[in-house]
């Protein structure tokens, strides 16, 4: 595939190139995917077929099951495909499904995490007109229009990412497609998406945010009203386990899409990525740079990468660098790809 091509597939590198640390995660993702499959598809028919699940609390819940199915299968066994498989292609149509079905499901959990929070408050801060707050029509009309947003605000993303070109890179250093990795791959200008991401997918995750925090504010002051610790303590056990659940998911997904794509590099979400500015000629005389905007703090070794046609690569350690010894590099263990006059370089902690 040449450089100034348009490019028509990606290599998912995954969490690690190291076959017998790949063995190791396909065994561990396997046995949790299974777990979580399970378990979820357990709930959701328990919830269906208990009448005294039949609530507007485990109504939600059956929902959220159902979305964390389709969450975790819309990347995981692509995964473990590429841990068992030496070819880790996937088409830029398959991409941009898989990313699709990602984003899909990662926002209707988001909206479905802030009607939960709503839920609550109404359920403990009006006890006696909870069932007119949520009566059925307006549970189905919430999760409606959870699953409505959810799935326009993945088609937004997807569709505003089907207008970039793709022409220098075609490695994604993850185990999935996601929005920061393609841009960073992207040979476009991606200013207009990095502000459409911003703006609307900020506008679900912050939206869904302020309505649970909005809520947990009047559910605390409602509990310290309680007179009893018993009381206090009843009523604050009914959401510890989606206040956990919202404490890991709002923070995760703020960190990874609430912030601008030049604070971002692919192997900060996978590996952590250092190297600036480094310049140096191999024994052939080629000259070797890497340039990226992060400031190096901590010892890194130096790991070369090169992929070849049947997608298989070779990597290995070729120097060191640290802010006390510097950078070094042995020239000589470096290998090189026929088809390139330059290489990507990995830094690993």
């Amino acid at each position: 595939m040449k450089n100034e091509t348009s490019v028509a597939e990606f290599i998912l590198l995954g969490l690690s190139s190291d076959p017998e640390a790949q063995i190791l995660l396909f065994g561990l993702f396997l046995i949790i995917y299974l777990v979580a499959l399970v378990a979820n598809i357990l709930i959701f028919l328990l919830i269906s077929f208990d009448k005294r699940l039949h609530n507007p609390m485990y109504f939600f819940l059956g929902n959220l099951s159902i979305v964390d199915i389709g969450y975790i299968t819309s990347t995981v066994p692509k995964m473990l495909m590429n841990y068992v498989s030496q070819d880790k292609r996937i088409s830029l149509a398959g991409c941009f499904s898989q990313m699709y079905f990602f984003i899909s499901f990662g926002g209707v959990e988001c909206l479905l995490l802030g009607v939960m929070a709503y839920d609550r408050y109404a359920a403990i801060c009006h006890p006696l007109h909870y069932s007119v707050l949520m009566s059925p029509k307006t549970c189905a009309l919430l999760a409606s229009a959870s699953w409505i947003l959810g799935l326009s605000n993945s088609g937004v993303h997807v569709g505003m990412m089907t207008r970039l070109s793709f022409c220098k890179n075609y490695v994604i250093q993850h185990f999935f497609c996601d929005i920061p990795p393609l841009f960073q791959l992207s040979c476009s200008d991606t200013q207009v998406n990095q502000i459409v991401t911003f703006v609307v997918g900020g506008g679900v995750i912050m939206g869904s945010f302020l309505v649970t925090l909005v809520s947990y504010v009047y559910i605390v002051f409602t509990i310290l009203r309680i007179r009893t610790k018993e009381g206090r303590h009843k009523a604050f056990s009914t959401c510890t386990s989606h206040l956990t659940v919202v404490n890991i998911y709002f923070g995760t997904i703020i960190f990874t899409y609430i912030r601008p794509n030049s604070t971002y590099s692919q192997e900060q979400d996978r590996l952590h990525s250092t190297l600036r500015n480094i310049h140096f000629n191999n024994g052939a005389g080629h000259e070797v740079q890497y340039v990226n905007g992060k400031l190096l703090n901590k010892g890194y070794d130096i790991v070369n990468w090169i992929l070849f046609p049947n997608q298989s690569f070779i990597k290995a350690k070729v120097g060191k660098m640290s802010p006390i010894q510097g950078f070094f590099v042995k020239e000589d263990v470096i290998k090189w790809n026929s088809r390139f006059n330059q290489v990507r370089m990995n830094c690993l902690r």
